[in-house]
């Protein structure tokens, strides 16, 4: 559960009456209790299809005229109706119909001693996707880790024409694209987004959901590799491939791919190598400025820390120095994920390398654990042996400083 979160038991738990159209499969308030059974009801009710506004006469006023006439010397005092006056208005008229049909009445309850729940997210569903080429698609499953069934694939829609797809990245760790947008790069230089994944668990939901759009019709090589900061969605680094120049450049950001048109910058300048392959990279998700980025290379890992406007060779460990020139590193991976109420991984920000015929290398210099400081014992006694080494049988080891038992380990250097 997430901090200030509480798991509820409901010594009295009281449900309203519900008059639904529709069945209930579960409560809408508890979601793990059953529903009330259903009584089905055949109702009507006054309904208004319609309002329309019409003039009307709201009052006829008489013009009346009182005067005298006079007849054979007569007067006579008489009233004459000259005309009238029409008053008009506007009047508000409804066209109220009678509807019926069928309801469902879902009568109240009430239900003692009752465990509440909550749902959490299940570590184990996983978004596994694959890329073959052109008309064989772009496939994905959720049921990579189920390894108690044979998973269901959906195809997504097309992959790259010419070598087919090459590198395939999820957005992560953000609350509004994690899971629902994915990226795939080809052979060919072209780089593909497809959103709607999140909806997706049937093959028709993706004819509904998935959109597909091609963000980088030409790279001028191929795109190797991409990475997504795990901090924010529309920050996308991606790598080109070939010996030669590109003119755009072998090492692209963006900072808005999430836009209808996604516009990427060259960060890779590094006099002499322009024209060295650049085969994979990732976003050093502890700089939340994103500035911090490694790629792999031809001669090894490089690393900048201030946005592409400094590199520096990385390859302590695959080398005896950080500046030698090493085997091509093919494939870059980091630990992103941090400690969770159910997993508590050790190598949250360590980098993975894999290399050209060298094996599969690890950095622990983004660890985001704090270095653990051992403690060491200063005053510790010396044992004094002689001759150190020994030679031939004879050894003298002196205890005049030791009270109690010792525990003496012989070891053969030879």
């Amino acid at each position: 559960m997430s901090e200030g979160e509480e798991l509820l038991f409901y010594d009295e738990l009281i449900r309203p009456d519900r008059l639904l159209a529709e069945i209930l499969t579960e409560d809408p308030d508890y979601f793990w209790l059953d529903p009330q059974i259903a009584q089905e009801q055949f109702i009507c009710w006054d309904d208004t299809l319609g309002i329309d506004t019409v003039e009307v006469i709201l009052e006829i006023i008489p013009n009346l005229l009182d005067t005298m006439i006079v007849i054979d010397n007569v007067e006579y005092d008489v009233t004459i109706n000259v005309g009238n006056d029409t008053i008009f208005g506007s009047e508000v008229q409804f066209d109220v119909v009678e509807l019926c049909d069928t309801m469902y009445f879902y009568a109240g309850d009430t239900i003692f001693e009752e465990p509440g729940r909550i749902l959490v997210h299940d570590p184990y569903t996983a978004m596994l996707s694959i890329g073959f080429v052109g008309t064989q698609g772009v496939w994905m499953t959720r049921e990579g880790l189920n390894f108690n069934t044979t998973p269901d694939w959906f195809r997504l829609g097309a992959a790259p024409v010419g070598g087919g797809a090459k590198s395939i990245e999820y957005v992560v760790n953000d609350e509004d694209h994690a899971g629902a947008v994915m990226f795939v790069s080809g052979w060919n230089g072209t780089l593909v987004r497809s959103s709607g994944l999140k909806t997706v668990y049937t093959q028709e939901d993706v004819e509904e959901h998935v959109v597909m759009e091609t963000i980088v019709s030409q790279a001028g090589s191929a795109i190797t590799g991409v990475s997504v900061d795990p901090n924010n969605a529309n920050h996308v680094v991606f790598t080109v491939g070939g010996y030669g120049s590109v003119v755009a450049g072998k090492v692209r950001e963006t900072w808005d791919a999430m836009s209808e048109s996604p516009t990427f910058s060259n960060i890779w300048s590094v006099p002499n190598l322009s024209k060295m392959p650049i085969y994979d990279v990732v976003i050093d998700f502890q700089d939340e400025s994103g500035a911090t980025i490694v790629i792999g290379t031809e001669y090894g890992t490089f690393i900048t820390d201030n946005g592409g406007t400094d590199w520096t060779i990385a390859n302590l460990g695959m080398s005896i120095t950080s500046e030698d020139l090493t085997a091509p590193v093919f494939d870059l991976k980091q630990q992103w994920r941090s400690e969770t109420n159910w997993s508590a991984p050790t190598n949250t920000g360590a980098i993975y390398a894999g290399s050209h015929g060298r094996g599969i290398f690890r950095s622990d210099s983004f660890l985001g654990a704090e270095e653990v400081v051992a403690a060491i014992n200063t005053d510790s006694e010396t044992l004094l042996i002689y001759p150190n080494p020994v030679i031939g049988a004879l050894i003298h080891i002196s205890t005049s400083n030791f009270v109690g038992n010792t525990l003496i380990e012989f070891y053969d250097l030879q």
